[in-house]
C-alpha cells in the first residue's frame, strides 16, 4: 500500500489473499484450483499470510518506531537517546541491618534474611561480628523493584549460622523501584525536550527533570510588573517560583544560573550563592523553595475473598507508596502544584485483582472523615506517602 498523509495503511487481509491468488491466476491460467484445500489454494493462502505479516511490520515501523508518542520498548529508547536520555533501570531495596551474635562469627557474603512479607535479602559483603557482638551492615532484596524496608520489619534470619543471634532494621532502608515504563519514560521526554536550552520557562523544568536527585519540584512565574499570588505563594513582580523536593542547594542553583533568563527575578524560602566553576570572580545568589513534606493519608476498605493472601493489607500499602511516588513501573509521580486524585490508586487495586471497593479517601488528616477525594497543597509544599499513611481495612 502507498504512504498517506495519515502514515502508512496496511492492505486488509482479505485484499493480501486475493492479491496472493491473482499472482497464482495470472501464472498458471484462470483454471486453476484455489480452494485451500488444495495443495495451489493452500500455497497462495501462505503467501498471503507471509505478505500480511509484511504489511503488519510496515506499518508499525512507519507509524509506531519512529514516534516518540507510540514507540515502545527499545525504539523508545532509541529516539530518547537522541535527546541524552535513557531509561531508569530497576533498583533494589536495601536497609541497614544491626547484626548481633557472637563475637569472631564470620557471616559469608549471601547469607539471607526475611522481612514481614518474607521477602529474602542478602548481605553484599562478608561480615565479621567484632568484640562488642554488635554491627550494622547492609543488606539489598534479592529481587529489584519496591520492596518493603519500613523500619523493623526485616527481622528473621533464613540462613542459620551458628553464632549469629539476630538482624533487625531500626531505620526505614531505600525503596527499590521497577523498571520505568513506557509512560513513564515518554512523559520524561516530553519534559526534557527543552534540555539543551536556556533562557526559557521550559529550560528549568527540563534541567530539573532530568536531575537524578531532585524527588519533586514546581515552577511558576509572574510575568507582569506587579506582586501576585499564585497557588498559595507570593511572587515578586517580573519572577519565577521554583518549588524544590530533593537535590542539593549547589545543583539547584546551578540549574537557575544556567536556565533562567537574566534579570529575571526569584521568590523562596532558600537562598544559595553559587560560583561558575569556569569564572571563580562570578556569582550568582539563587533563590528558590524548598518544599515543605506534608503527609498524606489514604483509607480504603473493601470486601475481600479467600484468594486474596494473608498480608494483603501489607501489599496494598507498598502498592500505593510506588502508585504515588511513580516507582511502580506504571504510573506517574504525583508533582507539586498538582492536584492528587484518590482515583489514581483504582489502576493499582485493579492490578491487585481488587475491585469491590466500598471507601477510596485521600486527604492532609489522618481522620477518614476529614478526607475526600482529592488533594490540594499550595505550591510550597510538596506531598509525601508512607506505607503506615495508608490504612487498609478488609471487610467481609
Amino acid at each position: 500500500m502507498p504512504f498517506t498523509v495519515a502514515g502508512y495503511i496496511p492492505e486488509a487481509p482479505t485484499q493480501s489473499l486475493q492479491n496472493a491468488q491473482q499472482l497464482f491466476t495470472t501464472v498458471f491460467g484462470p483454471n486453476v484450483d484455489l480452494n485451500p484445500s488444495g495443495v495451489v489454494g493452500l500455497f497462495a493462502q501462505q503467501l498471503a499470510n507471509y505478505r500480511i505479516n509484511n504489511e503488519t511490520f510496515q506499518a508499525y515501523i512507519v507509524n509506531n518506531v519512529l514516534n516518540p508518542d507510540f514507540a515502545s520498548g527499545i525504539f523508545l529508547d532509541i529516539i530518547s537517546k537522541f535527546n541524552g536520555i535513557k531509561r531508569i533501570g530497576a533498583t533494589f531495596s536495601v536497609a541497614s541491618l544491626t547484626i548481633r551474635g557472637l563475637a569472631g562469627v564470620t557471616i559469608p557474603i549471601g547469607s539471607q534474611v526475611l522481612n514481614a512479607n518474607n521477602d529474602v535479602f542478602a548481605n553484599i559483603t562478608a561480615i565479621t561480628i567484632p568484640s562488642s557482638g554488635t554491627i550494622n551492615v547492609t543488606f539489598q532484596a534479592i529481587k529489584s523493584g519496591p520492596i518493603n524496608v519500613d523500619a523493623n520489619t526485616i527481622n528473621r534470619i533464613a540462613t542459620p549460622i551458628a553464632g549469629w543471634d539476630s538482624a533487625s532494621n531500626t531505620t526505614t532502608g531505600t525503596m527499590g523501584v521497577n523498571i520505568q515504563s513506557d509512560t513513564v519514560l515518554r512523559n520524561l521526554r516530553q519534559k526534557t525536550l527543552a534540555l539543551n536550552s536556556a533562557n526559557t520557562f521550559n529550560s528549568i523544568i527540563s534541567a530539573c527533570s532530568q536531575s537524578s536527585t531532585i524527588i519533586n519540584f514546581g515552577l511558576l512565574e509572574n510575568y507582569v510588573s506587579a506582586p501576585i499570588t499564585v497557588q498559595g505563594v507570593n511572587l515578586v513582580p517580573n519572577s519565577i517560583y521554583l518549588s524544590v523536593y530533593g537535590g542539593s542547594p549547589a545543583e539547584v542553583a546551578a540549574i537557575l544560573y544556567t536556565k533562567k533568563s537574566g534579570g529575571c527575578a526569584m521568590n523562596g524560602n532558600t537562598t544559595y550563592t553559587y560560583t561558575d566553576p569556569l569564572y571563580s570572580y562570578i556569582t550568582f545568589i539563587a533563590v528558590y523553595q524548598s518544599a515543605i513534606p506534608t503527609r498524606i493519608y489514604v483509607n480504603l476498605s473493601f470486601y475481600g475473598n479467600t484468594s486474596l493472601p494473608i498480608n494483603i493489607a501489607s501489599i496494598i500499602q507498598n502498592a500505593f507508596v510506588a502508585n504515588f511516588n511513580g516507582t511502580d513501573g506504571v504510573n506517574i509521580p504525583t508533582k507539586i502544584g498538582l492536584a492528587i486524585f484518590a482515583s489514581r490508586f483504582n489502576v493499582t487495586l485493579a492490578s491487585l485483582s481488587i475491585n469491590q471497593i466500598q471507601t477510596l479517601t485521600i486527604g492532609t488528616d489522618q481522620n477518614p472523615q476529614n478526607q475526600g477525594n482529592v488533594v490540594s497543597l499550595t505550591f510550597d509544599k510538596v506531598a509525601t506517602l508512607q506505607a503506615s499513611d495508608v490504612t487498609v481495612t478488609v471487610l467481609t
